[in-house]
C-alpha cells in the first residue's frame, strides 16, 4: 500500500516537472513578443533589428530539436533534460542584464538551445515514467500546458512589462527553473530509466550539417519578407548544399544521427509532414489577426489580444478532453477529424464578412482551435506509441521539428501572401476592403494546405485496402 501511494507520488511529481516545463518553453516565446516595441525604445535600436529577439530563439531551438532527442537516446534523457534546464534558465537570467540588442538576441539563441532539450525529452520520457494506458492523457496535458503558456504570455509579459520592467520577463524565469530544476533532481530517479545505452558516441558532422542546414533554411524565410532577393537565393542555395552534406552522412558506414529508416515508414513520415502543413496554417491566425481585427473591427490592441485568447484557451480545453477519449484504436479517427475541422475553419475564414461581426470571427477561431487541439493531441500520441524505447528522443525531436518548421514558414508564407494582397504598408483607415480580401485570400491558401494534409491521411487507407 505504501509502495502504491510513493509510486503515485511520484507520478504526480514528473507529471508536474513536465507540464512546468512545456509552460516556461512556451511562454518564453510568447511573452517576448509583446516587448518587442518597448525593446525598440529601451534598447535604441530599429523594429527589424527587435525581430531577431524572437527569431534567434526559433532558430536555434528548431535546429537542435533533432539533435537533443539523439544526445537523450544516447546518454540518458535525466541528464539531459537537467543541463537543458541550466542552460534555459541561466540564458533566461543574462537576457535579464543585457542592455546591448544583440548581447540580448545571442543570450536568447542560447535559450533556445535549452527549449530545444526541454520540448524534446520532456515528450520523450512520457512514455518511459508512465505505463502504457496513461500516455494519451500525459501527452493532452502536456498539449494543453503548451497553450496555456502560450495564451499566459501577452498577459504576463504585458503586465511585467507595465507594472516593472522588460528585464522581468526574462527575469522571472530564474525562480521557475529553479524550481522546475529541484522538481527533477527529486522525482526523476535515475533508476527509472529503462534503456540500455549502447552507443557512446555521436554524429559530430551529422548534427553540424543539420544545424547549418535548418539555420540556413530559417534565414532565408526571415530574408524573403525583407525582399533581400540575392540573399535569400544564397541561404537557400546553402541550405541545399548543406542538406546534400548532412544526408551523404547519413547514409554512410558509422554512427548516425538520423535513422533514415524512420523516414521510410510512412507512419512515421506522413505524420511529420501533415503535422508541418498544420502548424504552417496555425499560424495564420497569428499573423493576420492583429491586422484584421484592428483596421476592420477597429479594436484595440488589449481588445485584440482578449479576441485572440480565445484559441489557445480553446486549445488548453479540447487537448484535455481529447487526451480522456484517446486509444490506440481510434487515434486515425480522430487525426483525420483535426484535419476537418480545421478545414472547416479555414473555409469560413475564407469567405468571412465583416458583417458576421466579432462573435462569428470568434467562433471560425474556435472551430480551427478545436480541430488543431484533435490532431496535435492524437498525432503525437499515435507517433510517440509507434517509437521505440530507443528510438523515443529520435522521433520526438523529428516531431518537433516538422511543427517547428511549419511555424516558421506558417510566418513567412502568410504573412508574405497577406502583404502582397494588402499592400500593409500603404494601408489607411479607410482601406479595410484590401484588408478583407487578404484575409480570405490566406485562408483559401491555408485551405489548400490543409486539403494536401487531408489527402495525405486518406492514402494510407486506400493503399491497405489494395
Amino acid at each position: 500500500m505504501k509502495n502504491a501511494e510513493t509510486q503515485k507520488t511520484s507520478y504526480y511529481g514528473v507529471l508536474a516537472t513536465l507540464l512546468l516545463s512545456t509552460f516556461i518553453a512556451t511562454l518564453a516565446i510568447s511573452s517576448t513578443n509583446i516587448l518587442l516595441p518597448e525593446l525598440v525604445v529601451s534598447l535604441h535600436t530599429t523594429f527589424s533589428h527587435v525581430q531577431w529577439v524572437t527569431v534567434s530563439y526559433l532558430i536555434t531551438m528548431s535546429s537542435c530539436l533533432v539533435i537533443s532527442g539523439s544526445l537523450s537516446d544516447l546518454f540518458g534523457q535525466r541528464r539531459l533534460f537537467i543541463i537543458g534546464i541550466v542552460i534555459f534558465t541561466s540564458s533566461a537570467g543574462l537576457c535579464g542584464i543585457s542592455n546591448n540588442i544583440w548581447l540580448l538576441c545571442t543570450f536568447r539563441a542560447t535559450q533556445g538551445i535549452g527549449a530545444a532539450i526541454l520540448i524534446t525529452v520532456n515528450l520523450a520520457m512520457i512514455s518511459d515514467f508512465f505505463p502504457q494506458h496513461k500516455v494519451p492523457a500525459v501527452i493532452g496535458l502536456v498539449g494543453s500546458m503548451s497553450a496555456i503558456g502560450t495564451a499566459c504570455g501577452p498577459i504576463l509579459g504585458g503586465f511585467a512589462a507595465q507594472w516593472m520592467s522588460w528585464q522581468s520577463v526574462f527575469l522571472i524565469n530564474l525562480p521557475i527553473g529553479l524550481i522546475l530544476l529541484l522538481l527533477a533532481l527529486y522525482f526523476m530517479s535515475p533508476l527509472k530509466t529503462v534503456r540500455q545505452l549502447k552507443q557512446k558516441t555521436f554524429d559530430y558532422w551529422g548534427a553540424i550539417f543539420l544545424i547549418l542546414t535548418l539555420v540556413c533554411f530559417a534565414l532565408s524565410l526571415k530574408f524573403v519578407t525583407e525582399a533581400s532577393l540575392i540573399i535569400c537565393l544564397a541561404l537557400l542555395s546553402s541550405t541545399t548544399l548543406f542538406l546534400l552534406l548532412f544526408i551523404r552522412t547519413q547514409t554512410s558506414d558509422g554512427v548516425k544521427l538520423l535513422n533514415f529508416s524512420v523516414l521510410r515508414d510512412w507512419r512515421y513520415s506522413s505524420g511529420f509532414v501533415v503535422n508541418f502543413l498544420v502548424s504552417t496554417v496555425v499560424m495564420t491566425s497569428l499573423v493576420v489577426s492583429p491586422f484584421y481585427l484592428t483596421l476592420v473591427f477597429n479594436l484595440s490592441v488589449a481588445q485584440t489580444g482578449v479576441v485572440m485568447t480565445a484559441s489557445p484557451l480553446c486549445v488548453a480545453i479540447t487537448s484535455f478532453t481529447v487526451s480522456r477519449m484517446l486509444s490506440a484504436r481510434n487515434c486515425d479517427n480522430l487525426i483525420t477529424t483535426g484535419v476537418i475541422l480545421l478545414i472547416t475553419g479555414t473555409i469560413c475564414l475564407s469567405f468571412f464578412d465583416p458583417s458576421f461581426g466579432i462573435a462569428g470571427y470568434i467562433a471560425c477561431l474556435v472551430i480551427t482551435a478545436v480541430g488543431y487541439a484533435t490532431f496535435t493531441s492524437s498525432n503525437n500520441t499515435q507517433i510517440m506509441t509507434l517509437a521505440s524505447i530507443t528510438q523515443r528522443g529520435q522521433i520526438s525531436g523529428l516531431l518537433n521539428l516538422s511543427r517547428n518548421l511549419g511555424l516558421l514558414s506558417g510566418t513567412t508564407l502568410m504573412s508574405s501572401v497577406f502583404a502582397m494582397t494588402t499592400n500593409i504598408t500603404a494601408i489607411k483607415p479607410h482601406d479595410t476592403f484590401v484588408v478583407e480580401i487578404g484575409l480570405n485570400r490566406v485562408y483559401a491558401c491555408a485551405t489548400l494546405l490543409l486539403v494536401i494534409a487531408l489527402a495525405l491521411r486518406i492514402y494510407p487507407y486506400k493503399k491497405t485496402n489494395i
